[in-house]
């Protein structure tokens, strides 16, 4: 969730969907619809928030101990036409 702009969750799913998504899909279904395609506006700021929960199914979940993710987040920036100073 966008921690400056809403209370509420933008975008929820598992780890397994996740894992088999292409970049363009969750660009598509979790920055596009809160930003436009024009992305973040200029000079402000985001804090961007993700949270992964464990959820309680009365079974034995051991099995996650030690387990890790690696999450690559990739920025870009496009320069705009300026103005003159």
């Amino acid at each position: 969730y966008n921690a400056d702009k809403l209370d509420e969750v933008i975008y929820k799913t598992t780890l397994a969907k996740l894992k088999d998504m292409k970049p363009e899909v969750i660009n598509e279904k979790v920055f596009e619809p809160i930003f436009d395609k024009k992305g973040l506006p200029t000079g402000e700021m985001n804090d961007l928030v993700v949270k992964f929960n464990f959820i309680d199914n009365d079974k034995d979940q051991n099995q996650f101990q030690g387990d890790s993710l690696d999450l690559t987040w990739t920025f870009n920036a496009q320069q705009t036409e300026g103005e003159q100073r």
